[in-house]
């Protein structure tokens, strides 16, 4: 049977299938997918469990530069937020590589007592 699974055409996901996780990062303005951020364009971000909800100051998303510099986007820029998809336009930072974090307090009906975050593995590039 695990021999059926590896050769199966299904795409594992996540470890944690029920928690935080961000599966796609698309660029609206270049079309893009996973590697490129265009600034003051628009981004689709989908996934699971990633609503941004809850007071502790640290939920939203954030860019982080290879100098571990955090750079979050206003909430005003936000456009969509919902468990599977959030729009937002990308802020206005200098072009270089980044990666996105996510946090939230978030969980099907209900928020939790401490935000988590996720990490999106794939760098990508703000140009």
């Amino acid at each position: 049977m695990n021999k059926a699974l590896a050769e199966s055409p299904i795409r594992h996901v996540s470890d944690a299938a029920s928690g935080l996780y961000i599966e796609h990062v698309r660029d609206l303005s270049s079309g893009t997918e996973d590697r490129i951020l265009t600034c003051g364009g628009g981004v689709r971000v989908r996934g699971s469990k990633m609503k941004l909800a809850g007071n502790d100051p640290t939920v939203g998303i954030t860019l982080i530069n290879a100098d571990g510099d955090h750079f979050p986007v206003a909430a005003a820029a936000i456009m969509r937020n919902g468990p599977r998809v959030i729009d937002f336009i990308c802020p206005l930072v200098e072009e270089g590589e980044y990666r996105l974090m996510l946090t939230t307090m978030f969980s099907v009906g209900t928020l939790l007592k401490e935000a988590r975050s996720y990490i999106f593995p794939a760098v990508l590039t703000v140009r």
